[in-house]
């Protein structure tokens, strides 16, 4: 026999067919298949009965007491989005502090000077919470920007070396700290920004026939339409959705209207290093950073030097030579014959490009003697 519920009929016992004759004759028979039949006792039978009648009062006292509550909502709706917005507020307010406590964050300083931006051993809110779940040591770097003086970060290194990550910590420290919560750093003094621009990430709007490159370049012309001397704008990677010289160029020209029109805090992540020039040209206002790494040049064992890339994840100062790009490969499972024949190729773009240089610095050399 089992206990079972069928079709909304709880509490029946079925009885194989085989076994009707040892079923008592009190039993209530409730319905049958060609296998077998279900019933109830007549005692199970009452309280089924007395159950049902249960819960359809239930049903009626839930609806009464709901209508009843709307009706008092309807009365003292202000009272009760007061209550509602003050609970919000304070449930807000213990998370922040809970996270603080627990995270070790720092009360940071709001200052009145405009284009202020001072972060000592900052850290990724959610990224070093995961690090230190699992028993590892997140990086803290530093940020410091002054609108008066150096405003822009120029970011490059390593792919996968924390470029991204670095940026997304920043954005989230600002807001964070204008949101009335602790930030995930060891002091940080900043302004108040009246607007944060960030433009990140890959996508397209194929529904509205808009290409990656097409949205990327909208949320572009958004960024220049509305930002100002009071905002902070994140850029990572511009241009890369079209040609080299074209995405260079875009790059390099909507930094040096950020820098030098717009006079807004910049962070700006490139693999162009034609990009990272403007340092030269504009002088004190943009400096070239990049995401350390180790390497071990030498080659052993038939490694190339792409293998003997270390991540530091630490800030430093100067521009990257390259994005070793090839180590990515490598990791993501290119075959080991593409990625030697790769290197082989980079090599000489490499070489022909150092010598179209060398030609341009001979041509400059003698126009300039004659």
């Amino acid at each position: 026999m089992n206990f079972v519920t069928v079709s909304g009929n709880e509490y029946l016992i079925e009885v194989k067919n085989a076994m009707l004759r040892s079923v008592p004759a009190s039993w209530i028979k409730i319905s049958a298949t060609k296998q077998c039949n279900r019933f109830r006792s007549p005692e199970v039978n009452l309280l089924v009965n007395e159950l049902s009648r249960s819960r359809e009062l239930l049903k009626v006292a839930a609806d009464e007491a709901w209508l009843l509550m709307l009706r008092r909502v309807s009365v003292s709706y202000l009272t009760l989005k007061k209550a509602n917005t003050a609970i919000a507020t304070i449930d807000v307010l213990l998370a922040f502090a809970d996270v603080a406590k627990s995270e070790n964050y720092s009360k940071p300083l709001i200052v009145e000077e405009i284009g202020l931006l001072n972060i000592k051993n900052g850290r990724h809110p959610v990224v070093s919470h995961f690090i230190r779940s699992s028993s590892g040591d997140y990086v803290p770097n530093d940020t410091h920007l002054n609108a008066d003086k150096q405003r822009c970060i120029i970011l490059t290194g390593p792919n996968m070396g924390g470029k991204s990550c670095y940026l997304s910590q920043v954005a989230a420290i600002v807001i964070l700290a204008q949101i009335g919560s602790f930030v995930p750093a060891e002091e940080a003094s900043l302004s108040i920004f009246q607007s944060i621009f960030i433009r990140m990430g890959l996508y397209d709007e194929i529904y509205a026939g808009r290409s990656t490159f097409f949205v990327e370049m909208m949320e572009t012309s958004s960024i220049l339409a509305n930002a100002s001397s009071r905002s902070l704008v994140i850029i990572d990677e511009l241009g890369r959705g079209t040609g080299t010289h074209d995405g260079s160029a875009i790059a390099f020209a909507v930094l040096e209207h950020l820098v030098t029109e717009l006079t807004c805090i910049t962070l700006f992540v490139t693999h162009y290093p034609v990009v990272a020039q403007l340092e030269e040209i504009i002088g004190n206002q943009i400096a070239n950073y990049h995401m350390g790494y180790l390497l071990d040049s030498e080659e052993s064992d038939g490694k190339t030097e792409e293998d003997s890339l270390v991540f530091l994840y630490q800030l430093r100062r100067g521009k990257c030579p390259k994005s070793f790009g090839l180590n990515v490969a490598r990791l993501a499972g290119i075959p080991t014959a593409v990625i030697k024949r790769a290197k082989i190729k980079s090599e000489q773009f490499l070489s022909e490009q150092e010598l179209f240089k060398a030609d341009v610095s001979e041509l400059q050399r003698f126009c300039s003697s004659n």
